[in-house]
């Protein structure tokens, strides 16, 4: 079973063009996929055939060697890995980091040589428990992957090809494409890579220009053309063999697919003609690419590096009497003589887009007498530019004038607003300030009043509290007293007294301390201070009087006992 299989890998090999270690490795990993979801195992199991031997299936599992195991199905005790080594089963050792066989050998009696690495131990040989559904999808998996290889080897074959051209076989038209026959595989040809002019057989050979090739789902595709400018560089490349010894070289290709195309040729040697070489002996080299592109005219162009030389060779085969060039924008201006206006300009201007694509300048062909009247027309434009330069210089000038006037109007208005509103802000600020000033002022005279107000208003309170207390304390102690008289000196004692009064003690608590403690003399200053006390009586005289009258008694005089206020 395993030799048909060998056998059967081998045969494909030979027709399919498919490299037998690519087979192999896939029909491994379908036994692998197969037996993994079957058997429902971890990604650490694998299949591999022994291809060299006698084609046996071995089922391995990778397992990492620890000292102690904890995860059965990843790792394997250093005893048992000894054991397994002994008896053959293992396959081999890798890095347990990146996969890799170890390089160098390793000594088995040595568990540190072991610890860490990864074996492949082999769990089963040859499997017997593969059901049919396995068989299947393992078939399943070896097709996908033959076809997986297939299409690789055809997109790495023909994406070398990319602006190659190679030989086709036209198939069939699934419109709008034409599926053509390259070999291994199918390409197609899109419409706008179709020549409009060309119609195909089913099984003509036609040289195709390969443009693109993809990655698609379905297998690689091939993109090919009929219609790009490649295809005329590369057909012109395989006719002539100067071009392929770098003797010749083509430096540009202008293409109307199916009606005419100008090729620019230069030579890299002094004593090459490029335009010989390209037409061949009686045309033969340039007839070959015209009839490989049926029946498409081709004009082969010297390339030069003098633009007014290569402009007037791109409008070939008309006459050319003067080219006027205009670098700034690229663009030139070409005189031919009028019976050669047509000829130049082509079938509805096709000479000339080409010669315009071929040389990349924008090309204005005009007859002789089209460019006198062009000079006449020119110089009256001239003529009349330069009345329209005068005029608009003029006018500039004034509209400078008025501009400058406008200005120095609208500057002199600016200043003059300045100013005024530079006086009325210095005015603002001085009325400001008088305010201030004016509300400064009768704030302090304000304040000054109230003040004054205060003080006024302390004072009377003080007098009033003092007289209330006077007419309480001495209402009922004080003697019948006469009208009080203004007594300088008195007044001038009080105020002595006053001062060693302590200044933290009141008056009225200091005279009421000296009545508690009888002190007769401050009793009588006070009342001094009050008052002025009845004056008394000269003793001389009231004697002298006695004596002159000693008969007589003396009569004590009734007063009547009166209040302070009444006194006042």
């Amino acid at each position: 079973m395993n030799g048909e299989l060998v056998t059967a890998l081998k045969q494909i090999e030979k027709e399919r063009k498919i490299p037998l270690g690519m087979l192999q490795e896939a029909v491994e990993s379908a036994l692998t996929s197969s037996y993994r979801k079957t058997f429902e195992t971890g990604t650490n199991v694998r299949v591999i055939i022994d291809w060299d031997g006698g084609g046996e299936i071995k089922v391995v599992s990778r397992m990492t060697v620890v000292t102690r195991r904890k995860e059965p199905e990843s790792e394997i005790p250093v005893a048992q890995a000894k054991k397994k080594f002994q008896s053959g089963k293992v396959v081999s050792i890798l890095d347990a980091e990146t996969g890799e066989p170890v390089s160098g050998g390793i000594n088995w009696d040595k568990d540190e040589d072991l610890l860490g690495k990864a074996v492949e131990v082999v769990i089963e040989e040859n499997p017997k428990k593969f059901g049919r559904i396995a068989a299947q999808t393992t078939k399943q998996v070896i097709i996908q992957k033959i076809r997986e290889a297939e299409r690789d080897i055809i997109f790495d074959e023909y994406i070398q090809k990319e602006g190659d051209i190679i030989t086709v076989t036209v198939q069939r038209l699934e419109r709008p494409n034409w599926v053509v026959d390259m070999g291994k595989a199918e390409g197609i040809i899109p419409p706008q890579e179709q020549v409009p002019t060309e119609h195909y057989r089913r099984g003509e050979k036609i040289k195709v220009y390969v443009v693109k090739v993809e990655k698609t789902a379905k297998g690689p595709q091939v993109i090919l053309s009929r219609t790009h400018p490649g295809l005329i560089r590369r057909l012109f490349e395989m006719e002539v063999p100067e071009i392929d010894q770098g003797l010749i070289e083509i430096h540009n290709v202008a293409r109307e697919p199916g009606s005419r195309s100008k090729v620019s040729v230069r030579a890299l040697e002094s004593n090459v003609d490029p335009l010989g070489a390209c037409v061949g002996p009686r045309g033969s080299r340039v007839q070959m690419v015209v009839d490989e592109l049926r029946g498409e005219k081709i004009d082969i162009i010297n390339f030069t590096e003098d633009p007014f030389t290569f402009v007037s060779n791109a409008l070939s085969p008309s006459k050319v009497l003067t080219v006027t060039l205009n670098p700034e924008d690229k663009s030139a201006l070409v005189i031919v003589p009028d019976n050669q206006f047509s000829l130049a300009i082509g079938k509805e201007g096709q000479n000339a887009r080409l010669a315009a694509k071929l040389t990349n300048w924008k090309i204005d062909i005009k007859s002789e007498s089209q460019a006198k009247d062009l000079e006449e027309q020119m110089k009256k434009d001239e003529e009349e530019r330069r009345k329209r330069e005068l005029e608009r210089r003029k006018q500039e000038q004034e509209e400078k004038k008025a501009r400058e006037e406008e200005e120095l109007r609208q500057k002199q208005e600016e200043e003059e607003r300045k100013r005024r509103e530079e006086e009325e802000r210095k005015h603002r600020e001085e009325e400001e300030r008088k305010r201030r000033e004016e509300e400064e002022r009768k704030r302090r005279e304000e304040e000054e009043r109230k003040r004054r107000e205060e003080e006024e208003r302390k004072r009377k309170e003080e007098e009033k509290r003092h007289k209330n207390w006077i007419a309480e304390e001495w209402a009922h102690e004080a003697p019948v007293l006469a009208p009080p008289r203004k007594d300088v000196k008195k007044e001038k004692e009080i105020e002595e007294y006053l001062k060693h009064i302590p200044k933290d003690i009141p008056v009225e608590e200091y005279v009421a301390m000296a009545f508690r403690n009888n002190a007769a003399e401050d009793e009588a200053l006070y009342r001094g201070y009050q008052q002025e006390p009845a004056r008394p009586r000269e003793r001389g005289r009231e004697d002298d009087k006695d004596a002159r009258s000693p008969g007589k008694k003396k009569k004590k005089k009734k007063v009547r006992r009166t209040s302070e206020y009444e006194e006042w």
